[in-house]
């Protein structure tokens, strides 16, 4: 894994360097996640996008993360991800 990212982080930074290491502890510092590690049957969901926050918010987008996690399938139960919202939820 590490000989097939390198020569592509080379092309586009100065300076970089690839190690394929094992996973921490996520339930640990600094991580403090909810499950020691991302492992099973991942799935990767992109929900929303930034068009639907500028040039001003779409009020009319509201995607909730239940709804999200059991369209991944009936084992999803776990999130983790950037996030973004306009309002309170």
């Amino acid at each position: 894994l590490a000989a097939a990212l390198a020569p592509a982080l080379r092309l586009h930074f100065a300076a970089s360097s690839v190690t394929v290491a094992p996973c921490p502890d996520l339930t640990a510092p600094p991580f403090s996640l909810a499950i020691p590690g991302l492992c099973g049957a991942p799935a990767l969901a992109d929900v929303g996008g930034v068009p639907n926050l500028i040039p001003t918010p779409n009020r009319a987008k509201l995607y909730g993360i239940r709804d999200v996690l059991a369209a991944a399938g009936p084992d999803s139960r776990f999130a983790i991800g950037a996030g973004a919202a306009d309002f309170e939820w």
